[in-house]
Parts: C-alpha cells; structure tokens; sequence
C-alpha cells in the first residue's frame, strides 16, 4: 500500500494516528513524498485496513491506493511521485 505523506498534512493527520491504524503493517519504504506499507496478506486484510484509513479520512486513490499482486523475485516495482 503506496501513501502520500502531504494527503497526512492536508488532513491534518497525525504520523501516531497512522501508526495506529496502520499497526501490524510493516512500513518498508518511506522518501520524502510517499510511505510504502505492506505486505497485507489476503482481501480481508486488505479490506479492513482500507475501512480504518477511510475513518481516519483518508480517500482512496487520492491519498493512497495497494498494489496485490505478486512479484517474482528477479523483478522490482517502483512508484513515483509526481
């Protein structure tokens, strides 16, 4: 799961506030502009943390949006800022 840290800014969300909803899922990635989230295993994972970021006000696609698919190991995926 890819975030936009200004989507945190603009609103006015608390890193503690994502860490606890994100709790239990890794952060494996963070630059200036974006935090990577995962793995989340299965739909119903996947289902339920996007509930708790819509409660936390967070919209999907326009603040974040997940990658579920799987990526051979000779492979990488990288997402950029725009």
């Amino acid at each position: 799961m890819v975030m936009r840290k200004a989507a945190l800014a603009e609103k006015t969300l608390a890193r503690q506030v994502l860490d606890d909803v994100m709790q239990g899922i890794d952060l494996i990635a963070e630059n200036e502009d974006l935090l990577t989230f995962g793995p989340l295993f299965g739909e119903e994972a996947y289902q339920a943390i996007m509930r708790r970021l819509e409660i936390a006000g967070l919209v999907y696609v326009d603040d974040y949006f997940g990658l579920d698919f799987l990526v051979p190991h000779w492979a990488g995926i990288g997402v950029q800022w725009r």
